[in-house]
């Protein structure tokens, strides 16, 4: 007897598909996987169902971290700026889940998949998977036999609008758009930022820079997953004031190598974030506005999404809300309603990993950024740079707006730079070890002032200071030049 299996991801709960070949032709089996892995003290396991129980609570979704970096946001103060209090310490050790890295929830996703389907067969997902993310999942699926197609031809309409967890994703001839479900989620997004630097800063410099240096390239996913959840939870209840961590549901979690006792203090540790009022009502008609939304680099959408000018079809799916179609419907939108297995028929020809991304290195495998030298910056805004070393780093071109990205970096002085990559390598981050007056700095890319870019402090206070590049995507092999003007001192 011989397998053929499909599963479908991108588009909400997981659809498989399983043709059994018998002395009675091919038969045709079909079911739903729950996009959701539970996370426990003991480790990785899949759930069935969207609601999960247990110590953390948590609702991961290799899919819903794909679709973040993706996501586009509101430009303006959407979500107002919310407030930050520590409340008492609470929890236990033994409670701390335990968080494997993207690419080992990936292996295990893809292991999880494999043995219920009866072997590894085609991963259908869409083809703008093409983050740095999104084919380091790929990649972990490769590992384990499967192959991959595109979506697309599955799609049985030119305008199809489907749910996937938090998120909305609009496909047309010109590619996918990936939205806030509603409101909610887009303050919740929003603040996401911004929150979890508030968080690390509430453990002290000390605490936050350790975990900075020690845990956040391996789990700093599941912490902002944990704060996007709770958030969101929050605020669709109604609730101004919501608790974040606690024994039942620790803001961070653990890796197999975790100092546990060096780090306690962050998994008792609990905030509580009070946001303002805010209208959140027509979410999806002020989404439609020219230059209301922003990508994650800073990059204003002019074009509105002009929902009722072509009719919509929406792709059905068991965890499929009622709430943003009805929205859709009060604003004139032609909707109906579409299934995968229509278009399975019309499933595009499999290929390889290698095929799809050819040249990938897992960021695991990349090793850290070599420095080389680096182009000399006189402190003075517009001062012409001089020829000097460069900055080599391993990897491959990326193209989307996401957070951790290959970077090169120049410093200011040939002796000593002022910015150097921190070792071992964390994509968006620079330290920068020379004094600078506030609110001086000012950053370029290929020569090009960037007006919404912003190095935000992620801790240390005393020697160098540890920043992020915030507000414009960097690509491998761009050159990012930082002016500043130095600090005076007292005469």
């Amino acid at each position: 007897m011989a397998n053929e299996r499909v599963l479908i991801a991108g588009c909400g709960p997981q659809r498989w598909v399983r043709g059994l070949s018998g002395p009675l032709g091919v038969q045709q089996e079909k079911g739903w996987f729950g996009p959701y892995t539970a996370l426990s003290s003991q480790g990785t396991q899949h759930a069935q169902r969207s609601g999960i129980a247990g110590p953390a609570k948590a609702r991961v979704s290799l899919s819903g971290l794909i679709q973040r970096e993706a996501c586009w946001l509101p430009a303006d103060n959407y979500a107002g700026t919310p407030t930050l209090s520590v409340l008492p310490a609470q929890g236990q050790l033994d409670m701390v889940p335990r968080v494997p890295s993207i690419a080992g929830l990936a292996r295990a996703s893809a292991s999880w998949a494999s043995v219920q389907l009866g072997g590894a067969g085609t991963l259908v997902v869409p083809k703008s998977w093409n983050s740095d993310c999104a084919r380091g999942v790929l990649h972990s699926y490769a590992q384990a036999g499967w192959s991959l197609s595109s979506l697309e031809p599955l799609l049985t309409a030119p305008r199809v609008l489907s749910q996937d967890g938090l998120f909305l994703r609009l496909s047309d001839e010109e590619g996918d758009i990936v939205l806030p479900m509603d409101a909610h989620v887009a303050r919740a997004l929003s603040t996401l930022r911004n929150v979890y630097k508030q968080v690390l800063g509430a453990a002290g410099p000390g605490l936050s820079a350790r975990w900075l240096e020690e845990e956040e390239d391996r789990q700093g996913w599941f912490a902002r997953t944990q704060i996007l959840w709770r958030l969101t939870e929050g605020l669709r209840a109604g609730r101004s004031e919501i608790d974040l961590g606690g024994a039942h549901a620790p803001i961070f979690g653990r890796s197999g190598d975790t100092n546990m006792q060096a780090l306690a203090p962050l998994f008792g540790l609990r905030i509580r974030v009070r946001f303002p009022a805010a209208d959140t009502s027509k979410w999806l008609e002020k989404a439609s506005w020219p230059g209301f939304l922003r990508s994650r680099s800073g990059r204003i959408r002019v074009r509105g999404l002009e929902w009722a000018s072509r009719p919509i079809a929406i792709l059905s799916t068991p965890d499929l809300d009622s709430g943003w179609p009805a929205e859709l419907r009060a604003l004139g939108v032609d909707l109906k309603e579409i299934t995968l297995d229509e278009g399975l028929p019309r499933l595009a020809q499999e290929e390889s990993f290698s095929q799809r991304f050819p040249g990938f290195v897992p960021a695991e495998l990349r090793g850290p950024v070599k420095l080389v030298g680096a182009e000399i910056v006189g402190p003075e805004v517009g001062l012409e740079p001089t020829p000097g070393p460069l900055i080599e780093a391993p990897g491959q071109v990326e193209d989307a707006a996401v957070d951790r990205r290959l970077d090169p970096v120049q410093g200011h002085e040939a002796a000593q730079p002022a910015l150097v990559v921190q070792r071992p390598f964390h994509p968006q981050r620079i330290e920068l070890a020379a004094a600078h007056r506030p609110g001086s700095l000012r950053v370029f890319v290929d020569g090009k002032h960037q007006e919404h870019a912003e190095l935000n402090p992620l801790g240390g206070a005393a020697g160098p200071r540890l920043y992020e590049v915030d507000g414009v995507s960097i690509a491998h092999g761009a050159l990012l030049r930082v002016d500043f003007e130095p600090e005076q001192e007292a005469p």
